[in-house]
């Protein structure tokens, strides 16, 4: 079963509309409004589409089977954030866990682009937030972009 990348955008700007202004606590590993973590969100904003995704946790999702994947500025250029592609932060922190992958690669959030905003769960603010797409990657903001083979652009 696919989805679209309209679809999902959607499910994520419904969520950030219901949910706009209420604290959502941060729950490690939570996927529903009585608490979400990052990656719980975008399974979250799945399951409303009726696509029960499953991951386990936002390194898991980044390196997830996709489409496409590129930085935020290659993006920018060959404008392929669309509505439903995912968004990252991924830091080379020395944060980066260990297990077998030897990417170094710290996904450290995510979201879904809707509209040309990207939508995603704040474990700072416990809220859904919507920000803009910067034009340049900078401290700890997005910087890479995926197409996931679940989602049909």
């Amino acid at each position: 079963m696919s989805i679209t990348g309209t679809q999902l955008a959607k499910a994520a700007r419904d969520a950030y509309n219901q949910f706009k202004g209420q604290k959502i606590p941060n729950r490690g590993g939570g996927s529903t409004p009585e608490g979400f973590d990052t990656g719980g969100f975008i399974m979250y904003c799945f399951r409303q589409c009726g696509h029960p995704l499953k991951i386990k946790g936002t390194n898991d999702l980044f390196r997830r089977p996709h489409t496409w994947k590129d930085t935020l500025e290659n993006t920018r250029k060959s404008k392929m954030a669309v509505d439903g592609a995912i968004a990252f932060i991924v830091k080379h922190d020395g944060g980066e866990r260990k297990h077998s992958y030897t990417d170094g690669d710290n996904a450290d959030c995510a979201g879904i682009v809707s509209n040309g905003q990207i939508i995603y769960y704040s474990a700072t603010n416990e809220a859904i937030c919507e920000t803009r797409i910067n034009s340049s990657t900078r401290g700890n903001w997005w910087s890479h972009f995926v197409h996931l083979k679940d989602v049909s652009y």
